[in-house]
């Protein structure tokens, strides 16, 4: 994406946030340094969202002052000194040509711009984003600054617009799309080594360490996958990938490498021995079928609560066809979690679920079968972007059918 990217999010911001007031997004939520000296390392999504720019050590402002849209971008300043310890620091120039804010000023400059603005009708209002997860609960460096504030100016109200962000990123821009093809694209390009490198008697880390070598050698962000074998598949989110993989073992992956932060998440499961035995065979095409009929029928307008009631549909339709379940009310025994969570800059992205779906917004389908007391997970997961009539596979290129993993597997 260029800089028009992400003026373009900054308007439709100002334009979403009601009255008047001040907007601060802070590059991270450590907002100030530690006791090493250097500011937090963990980038804000929404603050990338806005500006572009991958430092954490940044803080943008943003206001409306008597009909014209005011930009203030606070950066560290260079210091050879300082570099030599944390790393080189952007130029005023490179900030603004990645974010299209014009004007940049220093971070010790903040606290002497927000003293002046906080006297000023703009100032009166502080709209920060809150992420939409913490609720009631305020993170801490967030809560020293509006404690901070609330000491110095008593009568400031403050509103957060964290959700009016989260809602913004559902729905997907091509450039944000591409970002999404290209993580699937070594994503697929991981799952293949790993179907290639896997053998019985290998560490599950092992593994991991194919695909993570992969990434380094494309130069794109280290993605160690989920590699979860034999019983430790019915754990979702198991990481100790420290067993040995046995030869009658089913090996589940979830891999989620990403592209200028977009990210893939893909789901595959595959026989150590390179053969799907009767039984892994059976249950894997349970999952398969679910995912490929969730694959037809999700549209816009949708929501996630007909998605999951649909998984559970299909999935029983599977379960009770080979006897795994008398009932419909055990699907929930071997299915435990939903079958869909939107994507975009973070695996599990934010925006409201409670709404229907958009065209454009991308998410997953996830369809699982775990059977603990057989020793066998898997799921089948592909990451699809929803289209006006329908919804596009943007996985479809990776392997999922028995056959082909088979073939694929035995070279």
């Amino acid at each position: 994406m260029d800089k028009i990217f992400y003026q373009q999010n900054r308007a439709k911001l100002l334009e979403k946030v009601d009255g008047d007031g001040l907007i601060l997004l802070f590059g991270s939520s450590a907002l100030y340094k530690n006791a090493n000296g250097y500011y937090g390392k963990t980038l804000d999504m929404n603050f990338f969202y806005m500006t572009g720019l991958k430092t954490s050590s940044s803080i943008l402002a943003m206001w409306n002052e008597n009909g014209k849209i005011c930009e203030r971008l606070f950066i560290e300043k260079p210091d050879p000194d300082e570099e030599k310890w944390s790393g080189i620091r952007m130029t005023s120039s490179q900030a603004s040509n990645i974010s299209g804010v014009e004007d940049i000023a220093y971070l010790r400059e903040f606290d002497s711009f927000l003293s002046t603005i906080s006297a000023s009708p703009v100032g009166k209002t502080l709209n920060l984003d809150i992420p939409v997860w913490f609720e009631e609960d305020v993170p801490a460096p967030i809560d020293s600054f509006v404690r901070r504030m609330r000491n110095s100016h008593p009568d400031i109200i403050f509103n957060s617009i964290g959700d009016i962000i989260a809602d913004m990123r559902i729905v997907k821009r091509p450039g944000e799309i591409e970002c999404i093809r290209k993580a699937v694209v070594n994503t697929r390009a991981g799952i293949e080594e790993m179907l290639t490198a896997v053998r019985p008697g290998m560490y599950e880390y092992q593994l991991q360490a194919v695909c993570y070598n992969l990434l380094y050698e494309r130069g794109e962000m280290k993605a160690a996958p989920m590699v979860a074998s034999g019983a430790n598949a019915v754990i979702l989110h198991y990481s100790e990938s420290d067993a040995i993989i046995q030869e009658e073992d089913l090996v589940l992956i979830d891999f989620c490498p990403s592209s200028n932060y977009y990210a893939a998440d893909i789901s595959r499961a595959f026989p150590a021995s390179g053969r799907f035995s009767h039984r892994q065979r059976e249950l894997y095409k349970v999952a398969l079928d679910a995912n490929k009929r969730m694959i037809d029928v999700v549209e816009p307008g949708m929501s996630f609560q007909k998605m999951n009631e649909l998984a559970r549909q299909f999935l029983g339709d599977g379960m009770l066809a080979i006897g795994l379940i008398s009932s419909r009310d055990e699907v929930k025994t071997y299915y435990y979690h939903g079958v869909s969570h939107y994507m975009g800059l973070m695996i599990h992205d934010v925006g409201n679920t409670d709404l229907p779906i958009p065209e454009n917004a991308v998410l997953t389908l996830d369809a699982g079968v775990y059977v603990a007391e057989e020793g066998i997970g898997l799921r089948v997961e592909d990451d699809v972007l929803i289209t006006s009539s329908g919804c596009e596979n943007l996985s479809d290129s990776i392997i999922k059918e028995i056959e082909d993993i088979e073939m694929f597997m035995a070279g």
